[in-house]
């Protein structure tokens, strides 16, 4: 599992409670989820010319490949959901 530092809890706390929308034991399964969809993709080569599919990469988020409940966006909404930080990852690719 991974331990969250003493430094980030310090600094979440600095925030008033209504900025701070994940809760800080979410953030070692949000992590997580980076990791895991970045071992997913490691080792791809996008040939120029040719398309990539990160969701056909990494296939869907299932609790059997691994996935945990963290907090996700859906239309534009803060919910629970399977595999919580995964766009972060998705979003560096894109660029």
């Amino acid at each position: 599992m991974i331990e969250l530092g003493s430094e980030l809890r310090a600094l979440a706390r600095d925030y008033p409670p209504d900025l701070v929308e994940i809760e800080l034991d979410d953030v070692p399964r949000i992590a997580f989820h980076v990791q895991l969809v970045a071992r997913l993709i490691d080792n791809k080569l996008i040939a120029p010319g040719t398309m990539f599919s990160f969701n056909g990469t990494t296939g869907e988020r299932t609790a059997a490949k691994g996935f945990l409940e963290a907090p996700v966006i859906v239309n534009g909404e803060l919910q629970t959901g399977l595999g919580g930080g995964v766009c972060q990852v998705s979003t560096t690719v894109f660029n």
